[in-house]
């Protein structure tokens, strides 16, 4: 995409028709679509409920503001209907009994289509969850909430995703009792939209998968329909090159060759290996890491080998089958849990860095998510032998949280937050990162979605009722930081929140008591002195 061009989407969720069956759900879709476009960087204008002029006007605002080289989305979540001349979408005050006031009195999806495409942007994407069954001649919906189209050939440029495939009904939901606040084929989108480094195509045929497996799931078949006529690579979010904080990056290609030599290289561990990856990349990203081990086998040590530190002759039992399996099976989990062990200390064995660290890369050299977390952190402190290195530790953070390890989600999340130990400050990818990390219970990140919330950062609107939902969250697990946000909001009467003195001062007292010496203690001390 050109530096000049910009992403927008055009974000519609009709429910509540007039004349017609009301839908539950469509304008639960446009709002999570247009908050992960957002996300994505994506302006949106989202409309909801929207009348025959409404659509009108909110079609020519929004294809006046392409320009040639932009990327472009269009979601539709409604009614619509197939007839002789074309697909329609239909506004609320839909009333047609004809084809022929269909044509006067719904917009028509060709037309919607030209508009975008006589504005020459580099990408188009038109999603549509709409009813297949026509509405204007039931006077309601033949099967529970469905939702699609008949088929539409894309123009050049353009991918138009349905959906349901033809001759099949798009699910709302799966059944009375799914409490989802939105429909199947949203839900799945939603959920795949937000991986970085994925394209559009290999998205789409995952949601397919997904969708036809839940839908199966209540003996239904729906698999969603692509017609792309897309040129090029389009991402929701790149794919992630490591982001320096200066503005240098690498770029995938560039690690993956660097990686793929090294991986070459460590297994076999000796001065050559290390010094032919340096005659390679002198710069490259494990450069520090070859001179570090070149030094060690200077020292007689021997990082990478496969020999373990011997256990005490104290060891337990249970210490004991933990080594077997972290060192002789090889097995990841146990690598990480007896490198715990060396670094904290634990199961009376002496603290040792250097071992925790061996233990951590050979579980991570596997994939384990959460060996790369853990050396990850080693690599941006700068422990075990490691060399400091911010470059290293983004890249494995970046592996541990696409593989889906909470505590590597909630680092990112802080680290691009802050723009810290090389990350870029980025709200928009802090924030994905803190949302995926929050979704599993992580109450950093849950604290610190309360503050996106709070503070209307992220592309989030400002919402004290979210900020307010999130700090309890995180405050009833103990999180300081959050009880005195919380306490704020009570202090003050915000979001949700009745005004309750009483309340905010009990919460000050709980972290002035359990954390006196910490910044949030302190803070705790400084609001209570103001509040008596």
């Amino acid at each position: 995409m050109p530096a000049h061009a910009k992403r927008i989407a055009l974000v519609i969720g009709n429910d509540n028709y007039s004349s017609v069956s009301k839908l539950q759900k469509a304008g639960n879709d446009a709002t999570s679509i247009g908050l992960e476009l957002k996300a994505a960087g994506f302006s949106v204008q989202l409309h909801k409920d929207l009348n025959y002029r409404g659509m009108i006007r909110a079609v020519e605002v929004f294809a006046n503001s392409i320009a040639g080289g932009d990327e472009v989305l269009v979601f539709f979540a409604g009614h619509g209907i197939q007839i002789k001349s074309g697909n329609y979408l239909l506004p609320i005050d839909i009333e047609a009994g004809s084809e022929t006031e269909v044509e006067k009195t719904a917009y028509d999806l060709n037309t919607l289509s030209e508009k975008i495409r006589e504005a020459k942007p580099a990408f188009t994407m038109i999603i549509l969850d709409a009813c297949r069954d026509n509405p204007l001649k039931t006077k309601g919906r033949s099967i529970g909430n469905a939702r699609g189209l008949e088929a539409f050939e894309a123009p050049k440029g353009q991918i138009i995703i349905y959906s349901a495939s033809k001759g099949q009904q798009a699910l709302d939901r799966l059944n009375e009792t799914d409490s989802n606040p939105n429909g199947v084929f949203t839900r799945e989108f939603i959920a795949r939209m937000k991986k970085p480094g994925v394209k559009v195509d290999d998205l789409m045929r995952e949601v397919q998968e997904a969708v036809e497996t839940l839908a199966s799931s209540v003996s239904h078949e729906q698999r969603p329909a692509i017609y792309n006529e897309a040129r090029g690579s389009f991402y929701f979010f790149v794919p992630t090159a490591i982001q320096m904080s200066g503005g240098a990056g690498l770029s995938t290609a560039d690690v993956q060759k660097d990686e793929k030599y090294w991986n070459e290289l460590k297994a076999i561990a000796n001065r050559d290996a290390y010094e032919a990856y340096l005659q390679r990349y002198p710069n490259g990203m494990y450069a520090n890491l070859a001179k570090a081990n070149l030094t060690k086998l200077s020292d007689g040590k021997v990082f990478f080998g496969t020999s373990a530190k011997p256990l005490p002759l104290t060891a337990t039992i249970g210490l004991q089958e933990l080594y077997e399996k972290a060192t002789g099976k090889n097995d990841a989990s146990a690598q990480v849990t007896l490198g715990k062990s060396y670094q904290f200390g634990w199961s009376g064995l002496d603290k040792d860095d250097f071992e925790a660290s061996r233990l951590f890369r050979l579980s991570a050299d596997q994939g384990n998510p959460s060996g790369q977390a853990h050396l990850a952190h080693f690599y941006r402190e700068g422990r075990g032998g490691l060399t400091q290195n911010f470059s290293e530790a983004l890249r494995l953070t970046l592996l541990s949280a696409k593989n889906g390890d909470s505590m590597a989600q909630e680092h990112l999340g802080w680290l691009f937050s802050a723009g810290l130990a090389g990350a870029a400050k980025d709200d928009i990818q802090s924030l994905h990162w803190t949302r995926l990390s929050a979704a599993q219970g992580e109450w950093n990140s849950e604290n610190r979605l309360g503050v996106f919330h709070r503070d209307g950062r992220g592309g989030l609107e400002k919402s004290d009722v979210e900020a307010a939902k999130w700090f309890k969250v995180a405050a009833d697990k103990g999180h300081a930081d959050a009880r005195l946000n919380l306490a704020s909001f009570y202090e003050h009467g915000r979001g949700n929140l009745t005004k309750d003195k009483d309340e905010a001062i009990r919460l000050y007292q709980f972290v002035a008591r359990g954390v006196s010496n910490s910044d949030a203690g302190k803070r705790a001390l400084q609001r209570l002195g103001a509040t008596w």
